[in-house]
C-alpha cells in the first residue's frame, strides 16, 4: 500500500494533462490552388481547442487588391476532430473569394485571436495564432487572352432601351439606357457600356451608373445600367454607335458576343426658328403693346401716392419704439458705448420715466472699463449683461404701458341694460 500511494503521488507530481499543455491549432483547407479569373473559390479556416471556446475567436480579413471576399451562408460552423487520443473543439469559417485580376496572390501576415477555457478550471486565457500562408494561381482561359474587355461568365448579354423619337427639332431630348445582364460572377467585372458619340449635332448628359449585385445558392450574378440623355444641338443627322462585347463563356468554352445595334436620327430646324412676316399672329402683337401702353398709364399715374404712401410708412417706421429698440440693440451688439447712449435716449422717449439703476450701474461699468488707465477695452460679459438687462427694461415698460392702457378704459354706460 505504501508503494502505492508513493507511486500516484509521483504521477501526479511529474505527469499534466496532455490537453492542458497543447496550444490551440489553426489550420487553413484550400481545396484548389487554381481558379479562373472571375470565378469563386473556397478557404476554409479551422480553429481547434484541447478544452473549449467561451467567446467566438477574432477570424482575420482575407482582402488584398484584386480579390473580393465574401462570407457565404452559415459561414462559421462548430466542429470537432480527434487528435492524438483527444477530441478537440473548435469552429470553422468559410470564405468564398472571387479574383478580380490574374496572377499569383498570396494571403500572409495574418492571425487570429482564440479565447479558450484553461483544463480543470473555470478560467480562459487568450492567445493570438499566425494563419499559416494562403497562396493560389488565378488564370485566364486561352481563349479569352486576348479579349479586351476581359469577361468570363457563365452568361452575359446586352440590353438597350430609347426614349424618345429618331426624328428631333432642335432643342428636344432622347434618353438611351444601356444594361449589361452577367451570370456566374460579379457585376463589377462589367466595363463602361454607352459609347460617345461623335460631332456636335447632339450634347450628352450621363448618369452615374447602377450596378446591383444578386446572390443565389452562393452564386452571384448582377447588371449594370448606365443611362444617358441627349440633347438635340444643331440640324442634321446623328448616330448612337452600337455597343459589341466579346466575352468567354464557361459552360461552352468558347468566345461569344453580346451587342446592341445603332440608333440613327435625324434632327431638324423648330418650327418655331422659321417665323417670317407672313405667320407673324399681328393682331396678337397689336393687343400685347395695347396692354403694355394700358399699363404703363396706370403706373404712371399711381406713381406719386405711391411715393407719397411708402414715405410716410417710412417717417411712421423711423418714428416707432420698434425702430428706437433695434437701433439699441444693434449699438449693444456692435459694442459701441456712445452709439449705445444714444440710442438709449431716443429710446427713452417713448415710455414715462424708468427705474434704470441696474442699467444705469452697467453702463457705468462698461464706462470704467473701456476709459481706466488700464487701456483695457470692456469684455464680453459686461457687454452681455447690459443686453439682458436692457430686454428686462424694456419688457417691464411694455407691461406697464399695457396695464395703463387697460386702466384708463371707462366702464359701460349702461351695464345692466340687459336685465
Amino acid at each position: 500500500m505504501r508503494w502505492l500511494i508513493i507511486l500516484v503521488s509521483a504521477i501526479c507530481l511529474f505527469s499534466k494533462p496532455v490537453a492542458a499543455q497543447e496550444k490551440p491549432k489553426v489550420f487553413v483547407e484550400l481545396p484548389e490552388t487554381q481558379t479562373i479569373l472571375g470565378q469563386p473559390f473556397i478557404v476554409r479556416i479551422k480553429i481547434l481547442v484541447p478544452t473549449w471556446m467561451p467567446s467566438p475567436p477574432d477570424f482575420p480579413s482575407l482582402e488584398l487588391p484584386g480579390l473580393m471576399v465574401r462570407l457565404p451562408e452559415r459561414a462559421s460552423q462548430p466542429i470537432s476532430q480527434r487528435i492524438g487520443t483527444e477530441t478537440w473543439s473548435g469552429v470553422q469559417r468559410s470564405y468564398r473569394i472571387y479574383p478580380l485580376q490574374h496572377g499569383n496572390f498570396t494571403i500572409t501576415g495574418r492571425t487570429v485571436t482564440i479565447r479558450y477555457a484553461v483544463a480543470g478550471t473555470i478560467d480562459a486565457q487568450s492567445t493570438k495564432e499566425p494563419l499559416p500562408d494562403i497562396k493560389f494561381n488565378v488564370v485566364i482561359p486561352k481563349d479569352a487572352l486576348d479579349l479586351r474587355p476581359l469577361i468570363v461568365a457563365r452568361g452575359f448579354s446586352l440590353e438597350a432601351k430609347t426614349e424618345g423619337a429618331p426624328e428631333l427639332d432642335i432643342g428636344d431630348a432622347l434618353v438611351r439606357t444601356i444594361t449589361a445582364r452577367i451570370e456566374g460572377t460579379t457585376p463589377v467585372l462589367i466595363p463602361q457600356l454607352m459609347p460617345t458619340v461623335t460631332g456636335n449635332n447632339l450634347r450628352e448628359y450621363s448618369d452615374e451608373p447602377k450596378v446591383r449585385e444578386t446572390e443565389e445558392l452562393g452564386v452571384l450574378s448582377g447588371t449594370r445600367e448606365e443611362q444617358t440623355t441627349y440633347l438635340a444641338q444643331s440640324e442634321g443627322a446623328a448616330t448612337l454607335p452600337s455597343v459589341r462585347i466579346n466575352w468567354f463563356n464557361l459552360e461552352t468554352g468558347k468566345v461569344e458576343t453580346a451587342e446592341v445595334p445603332a440608333v440613327s436620327l435625324t434632327i431638324k430646324s423648330s418650327p418655331a426658328t422659321g417665323i417670317s412676316p407672313d405667320n407673324i399672329p399681328w393682331r396678337l402683337v397689336l393687343g400685347a403693346v395695347v396692354v403694355l401702353i394700358l399699363i404703363a398709364g396706370t403706373v404712371r399715374s399711381l406713381a406719386p401716392w405711391t411715393s407719397r404712401y411708402i414715405s410716410e410708412r417710412r417717417e411712421r417706421w423711423l418714428a416707432s419704439e420698434l425702430y428706437a429698440h433695434r437701433i439699441v440693440l444693434k449699438a449693444i451688439a456692435q459694442r459701441d458705448l456712445g452709439a449705445v447712449f444714444t440710442a438709449l435716449d431716443q429710446w427713452r422717449t417713448f415710455f414715462a420715466p424708468l427705474a434704470e439703476n441696474e442699467l444705469e450701474s452697467a453702463l457705468t461699468q462698461l464706462g470704467l472699463e473701456q476709459f481706466s488707465s488700464k487701456n483695457t477695452r470692456p469684455n464680453s460679459k459686461s457687454w452681455t449683461a447690459l443686453s439682458k438687462l436692457y430686454s428686462t427694461l424694456r419688457r417691464n415698460a411694455q407691461n406697464r404701458l399695457g396695464s395703463r392702457a387697460k386702466n384708463t378704459e371707462l366702464p359701460a354706460l349702461n351695464p345692466d341694460w340687459r336685465s
